[in-house]
């Protein structure tokens, strides 16, 4: 999967969005957009409420070498973003995707772009599975791995789903690598933007 990336206008005003990697220098977009999110989507997400001194913690630790985030980004801020953690465990038998969409921007099909950068991601580090947990509550995370072929079950009080992977191919790389090309000088972009508007 390539950059998604398109200039909609809403209005007079043209609104720039992409599906594409985070870099560790955006750790703060990332918790910008964590802190907006409401109580039941911060309890969605992590499973109980955090505040907001405990995400910008969480996000922290998201840019480490073990872990990938994929943003929906629109006008330079994140609105939606995927994160896949794990991958420096041994046995790599699997990694955790875990998602998290602010209000204004769901049902528009943003979670289900963001998986499937999440999957590509995980193929290309030789993966065999991805997984998600969630409380038995979060329908729409529930939703999203059953449309993208989880099999979803309870234990111990949380719904585990998990998905095996194709094996990586030089079409798969070839797309990961393009993403990350376009998501640099997308980022650049942002940050120029973020810095004229300050």
């Amino acid at each position: 999967m390539r950059l998604t990336e398109s200039v909609a206008r809403t209005g007079d005003a043209p609104v720039r969005h992409a599906i594409r990697k985070l870099w560790p220098h955006e750790r703060a977009l990332y918790i910008a957009h964590l802190t907006r999110l409401d109580r039941k989507s911060r309890i969605d997400r992590f499973g109980m409420l955090m505040t907001d001194e405990a995400l910008a913690r969480y996000a922290g630790h998201s840019f480490w070498v073990g872990g990938i985030v994929h943003a929906y980004v629109e006008d330079g801020l994140v609105r939606a973003a995927g994160e896949l953690q794990g991958l420096l465990e041994f046995p790599r038998t699997s990694a955790e995707a875990a998602f998290s969409v602010e209000e204004g921007w769901r049902r528009r099909g943003i979670g289900g772009q963001l998986f499937d950068a999440i999957r590509l991601s995980a193929v290309n580090r030789s993966l065999p599975a991805i997984e998600i947990m969630c409380h038995p509550g979060n329908d729409a995370m529930l939703a999203l791995a059953r449309r993208h072929g989880m099999q979803v079950v309870m234990e111990e009080g949380e719904m585990h789903g998990r998905a095996r992977l194709d094996l990586r191919s030089p079409s798969t790389l070839l797309d990961e690598a393009m993403g990350d090309a376009s998501a640099a000088v997308s980022s650049m972009l942002d940050l120029q933007r973020n810095l004229a508007d300050q």
